[in-house]
């Protein structure tokens, strides 16, 4: 049973590894993945956030009366309906530890694909990716699609216009200003930032630290990344919107670090703007880490660097302390009669 502890400790890691994998995003074509998914778990008309099976973070959140967030059994796959529900937000995808946006281990890379019927009852939609940044506080969107044909999908909600970016082959209007209400963190004063294609889509992929790169080429500040989600938000109306494919990964393909994210403002990162990634020896690595957070409970979590961790035994006593930072994947394992 000890070799079974150590073998999922292990695990655990090594399923890490495929979210630094640059090839792993051209495994599948996003817009290829059609077939409607079935099962998993449904949260109705109610504010909630949690895990999924899957290893994803969620939110359902209304300030209204009827919705719904069904959590499929693949990937950050979900279906959001909602029903005069006022602000209806639904959301999958990673959380982190605020490390600097341009400081976890690779580029944030999203794919996409699904069905949506319904309306936002005249308000706003988004479809696309959401999340939250801190020091300073900021709420940013990259909209691939939305809800109506009456132009911008926010209308007066976006702030104004800071500039036009290209972005996985097409332009992205950007629109930023400061808002007061609901936040992470109560009711704040917080920026918002907005990526608005121009041509709208239902599939496809989404550079997601791209967006952030070119942010801070317009002069916008960014702070430290708390969350990466993709989204399904209505101010209103009914409707749904059905992920058949999802998810949000980190992809080391061409990304070689650095604390700016690339003087190029390319794909590469760094402040060398896409110079060769130094090759280490594992075997020379040999400092003991102190510290750490430990874990004694079976689960799966993010770790806030980009890496996941388990933790799994069915008997007695062990635990697991994790690093992360700039320690990448480093654990410690304990066991005894586990």
């Amino acid at each position: 049973m000890k070799n079974k502890f150590l073998r999922n400790l292990f695990l655990g890691t090594l399923l890490s590894g495929p979210l630094l994998a640059g090839s792993v995003f051209a495994a599948v074509d996003p817009c290829s993945q059609t077939t409607q998914l079935s099962g998993g778990t449904t949260i109705n008309n109610q504010n909630k956030t949690g895990n999924t099976s899957t290893g994803y973070q969620y939110e359902i959140w209304r300030d209204g009366n009827g919705g719904s967030l069904t959590l499929y059994p693949k990937d950050a796959c979900f279906r959001a309906e909602w029903n005069n529900a006022g602000d209806f937000l639904g959301r999958v995808g990673k959380t982190f530890n605020k490390p600097a946006w341009n400081n976890i281990g690779g580029d944030l890379v999203a794919n996409y694909a699904y069905k949506k019927s319904g309306n936002d009852g005249g308000t706003y939609s988004y479809i696309g990716i959401y999340g939250w940044m801190d020091n300073p506080q900021i709420e940013y969107y990259i909209v691939d699609d939305w809800l109506h044909d009456r132009g911008n999908p926010g209308g007066s909600y976006m702030g104004s216009h800071k500039g036009t970016i290209t972005v996985d082959g097409d332009q992205y209007e950007v629109w930023s200003g400061t808002r007061t209400g609901a936040s992470k963190w109560g009711n704040s004063t917080f920026t918002q930032i907005f990526s608005i294609r121009k041509t709208r889509r239902q599939c496809g992929t989404i550079s997601i630290s791209e967006h952030f790169r070119q942010w801070e080429k317009l002069g916008l500040k960014l702070g430290q990344l708390m969350e990466a989600q993709i989204l399904a938000e209505s101010g209103g109306g009914q409707g749904y919107v059905d992920f058949t494919y999802a998810t949000v990964e980190i992809s080391k393909e061409g990304y070689t670090g650095g604390s700016t994210g690339g003087s190029t403002g390319g794909t590469t990162g760094g402040s060398t703007g896409g110079s060769a990634a130094v090759v280490t020896d594992p075997c020379s690595k040999t400092t003991s880490y102190s510290g750490g957070t430990r874990v004694t409970g079976n689960g799966i979590q993010d770790i806030g660097n980009g890496y996941n961790y388990e933790i799994w035994r069915d008997g007695n006593s062990g635990s697991m302390t994790y690093f992360g930072g700039d320690a990448d994947c480093a654990f410690k394992a304990d066991w005894n009669n586990s």
